[in-house]
């Protein structure tokens, strides 16, 4: 009987199989299988070439991380975490609509038997764009304020253009390129290498710089700095009016004007002299207005510092002159001074004088009388006898007199006169 049972191999076998199921029935229900989710698994991109190869550029559209559900014995997934797995997308499978399956694997090759993958983030979506190059002009800005004794002429840059390769969404966005020179409290030239910066139309500094190039770093450039003065200016006037009429002021639209250049130049110059041809009132009989082009004036080396100063506006007054007329007794209204000594002086003029004087209104305006006009005969270079003398008037300033009056006086001996008399 025992013969017959060891040489019945169908008993083993069925004694196998039983032994089987009872050992995995033991185990199910010590250790059963689950399933179980697992979430951030960083996606990495590869074959990245078959992108940057063409000038593209990209960025993930969705989440960067995949995510599985595995199944296994629980003594064995219970301890999976995301860093046991790994997520790869391949660019070469890249799909006409710029999907790109995922996959994932677990790093345990000994677990991959015990564990199932059964669903997984299938494929990833990019934004693809085409990286391209752009020249653009350099410009300049400033960071600070100079001296106030100083300005900025300007900045020479050691190029005016740069290129840049970048991605079409960065180029849409440049509006200029600038560099900035910080120039508090400046007195002198300004010479460094400064880096490019983007700004938005808005003026917003572009701070994304992945991806993107510029055909030189940094950029060298020297700012001028100059000395500025305010300078007096002069003017003055040619010839004469037409008779009759007489010139009494200039009016100036700016009395000073800004000059701007090296500084011991600056220094030397106290004011600026326009030439008095710029101002010929020969003849004239009504105001001169003119404007003078102040660049035409200024020392060589220098430059007005804006260009309001550049035109100054200039009036010159002419106006019409006031002639009054006075009538004269020699004998009472001549005084005579200066009468040498031991002599004595007579006017012997009788007839009526008439003296003429002119200006302007308000210089006349108080002259109504010819006492007003003291006229007096200076003796002092007078001879014995007969002399003719000029009359001398005290005017007001702004009043003249037409012509000349002269008057007969007698000068002689006081015995001479005392004899004469008896």
């Amino acid at each position: 009987m025992k013969q017959k049972i060891l040489n019945n191999w169908v008993l083993k076998i069925l004694s196998i199989v039983v032994a089987v199921l009872v050992w995995m029935a033991i185990t199910n229900t010590n250790d059963p299988v689950q399933t179980k989710v697992i979430s951030g698994i960083p996606i990495q991109l590869t074959h990245e070439e078959v992108l940057t190869n063409q000038d593209k550029m990209y960025e993930m559209d969705t989440s960067s991380y995949a995510s599985i559900t595995i199944s296994g014995r629980r003594s064995i997934i219970s301890n999976l975490e995301a860093e046991d797995f790994t997520a790869t997308a391949p660019l070469t499978e890249l799909s006409i609509v710029n999907a790109v399956p995922v996959y994932v694997t677990l790093n345990n090759t000994n677990l991959r038997s015990e564990v199932s993958i059964t669903k997984r983030t299938e494929n990833i979506r990019l934004d693809i764009e085409d990286i391209i190059s752009k020249e653009y002009t350099i410009s300049v800005q400033y960071k600070g304020e100079v001296d106030e004794s100083y300005v900025i002429e300007g900045t020479k840059l050691a190029g005016e253009k740069v290129t840049i390769k970048a991605p079409t969404s960065v180029h849409d966005s440049i509006s200029k390129v600038v560099i900035t020179v910080d120039v508090e409290g400046a007195k002198e030239n300004i010479t460094d290498k400064y880096a490019l910066e983007l700004y938005t139309s808005s003026d917003r500094k572009i701070t994304q710089r992945e991806h993107v190039e510029f055909s030189v770093s940094k950029l060298k450039a020297t700012t001028t700095i100059l000395k500025k003065k305010l300078v007096d200016l002069e003017f003055s006037v040619a010839g004469e009016p037409a008779d009759g009429y007489k010139y009494t002021d200039i009016q100036k639209e700016r009395k000073q004007i800004t000059l701007v250049g090296k500084e011991n130049l600056i220094d030397s110059i106290t004011k600026i002299v326009i030439p008095a041809s710029v101002l010929n009132i020969e003849g004239r009989s009504e105001n001169l207005e003119t404007t003078v082009n102040m660049e035409n004036y200024i020392p060589a080396g220098t430059k007005i510092g804006s260009e309001a100063e550049k035109q100054v506006k200039v009036t010159v007054f002419i106006v019409e002159e006031t002639v009054l007329t006075f009538k004269m007794n020699p004998e009472t209204d001549i005084k005579m001074s200066n009468i040498p000594k031991g002599y004595a002086a007579k006017i012997t003029d009788t007839s009526e004088m008439t003296v003429l004087i002119r200006g302007l209104d308000i210089a006349v305006g108080e002259l109504d009388e010819v006492s007003a006009l003291n006229p007096t005969v200076d003796l002092t270079n007078a001879k014995k006898g007969e002399n003719e003398l000029p009359v001398h008037f005290t005017l007001p300033e702004g009043v003249e007199q037409i012509g000349t009056v002269k008057v007969k006086v007698k000068l002689v001996e006081e015995q001479e006169d005392t004899k004469e008399t008896e």
